[in-house]
């Protein structure tokens, strides 16, 4: 989910994927979904990790491409809008000081937004090994409950991803540095490229 998909291409997502909402029944009995709400849902998902990556690299141009000042207050430029960056509650207790603080409670502030409603949070026992410890599971309620719910999980976990330089699948990276940058998402594609190169 990169760019705005046009009819065609979010149909075939959507095959292979499922909705990006809960499943809406149209007037013929199958399941329907409009376009613009994908387009909302990727320009959102796209703001959050460009502030995100930005943010993690400290790039104060792309920050300013996103965040802007008025008076003493942050706003997201947003789908032609300018929304107003806070914490809500606890502005006091940690006030935005500048353009990076608004930056990552922007990101922070659009999944809030879509994770309020959409993913169940409960603890509970392994269904399999029902003698293990509990542990705190999640459970999204759609395939874009989902992606904002692994967006979340990468922010809080401080994860990276890289786009693979063979196929172009992002794939998560590891937090450890390595001896040698990983480029291929997999064995596969590290193979295929040798091959090309042979």
């Amino acid at each position: 989910l990169t760019v705005i998909p046009d009819n065609e291409s979010a149909v075939k997502f959507a095959d292979r994927f499922g909705l990006l909402s809960t499943i809406d029944v149209g007037l013929d009995g199958g399941f329907s979904e409009p376009l613009y709400s994908w387009s909302v849902e990727i320009e959102a998902l796209r703001a959050a990790s460009t502030l995100w990556l930005a943010t993690k690299e400290k790039n104060g141009e792309v920050i300013g491409n996103w965040i802007v000042k008025r008076k003493n207050e942050y706003f997201l430029k947003y789908r032609d809008n300018e929304v107003p960056v806070s914490h809500g509650q606890y502005d006091q207790l940690h006030p935005i000081k500048n353009e990076f603080d608004a930056a990552v409670e922007a990101y922070c502030m659009l999944a809030r937004n879509r994770l309020s409603e959409s993913v169940a949070a409960t603890i509970s026992r392994d269904i399999i090994h029902p003698s293990s410890h509990p542990q705190l599971t999640y459970a999204p309620k759609s395939l874009g409950a989902a992606l904002w719910l692994q967006f979340a999980l990468a922010v809080s976990n401080n994860q990276s991803f890289r786009a693979c330089v063979e196929c172009g699948e992002f794939f998560l990276v590891a937090s450890k540095p390595r001896r040698f940058e990983k480029i291929y998402c997999s064995d596969r594609c590290r193979k295929r490229a040798e091959r090309k190169r042979s």
